[in-house]
């Protein structure tokens, strides 16, 4: 399904939810997740002040697309592609049993990352 120039905030409804869609120039706000799946495509979309914990973005992809002031804490991005994307003042962080972050398999382009703590391992991966 494709979504475009939505505005969702606290949380994303279970329609359409985070699997298989294509958001374009979406914005979120404030979103708190606890586990579940993000594998859907997003295009132009701001994520500000969202807090995901355990959460699987597995082959998720993201373009042009800016976080500010995200905490990602436990989460796992793998095989993820992220294209010209923004993180500024975001935390990657671990979990409340002590697992990180992961990145294997993910695909970093042109992206900038400011402020940013536990990115380490998506410079890493840049391209």
């Amino acid at each position: 399904m494709q979504i475009e120039s939505e505005f969702f905030a606290a949380k994303l409804p279970s329609e359409p939810g985070w699997s298989g869609n294509f958001f374009q120039y979406c914005d979120f706000k404030a979103v708190v997740e606890e586990g579940g799946n993000v594998d859907s495509v997003f295009n132009g979309c701001t994520f500000a002040g969202c807090d995901w914990y355990w959460t699987l973005f597995n082959l998720a992809t993201f373009v042009r697309s800016k976080f500010v002031g995200c905490k990602f804490r436990g989460c796992n991005l793998a095989g993820c592609i992220l294209v010209e994307c923004e993180f500024i003042d975001c935390e990657f962080t671990i979990d409340s049993f002590g697992g990180g972050c992961s990145f294997k398999d993910t695909r970093v382009y042109a992206c900038s990352i400011q402020n940013t703590t536990g990115a380490e391992g998506l410079l890493e991966r840049a391209l």
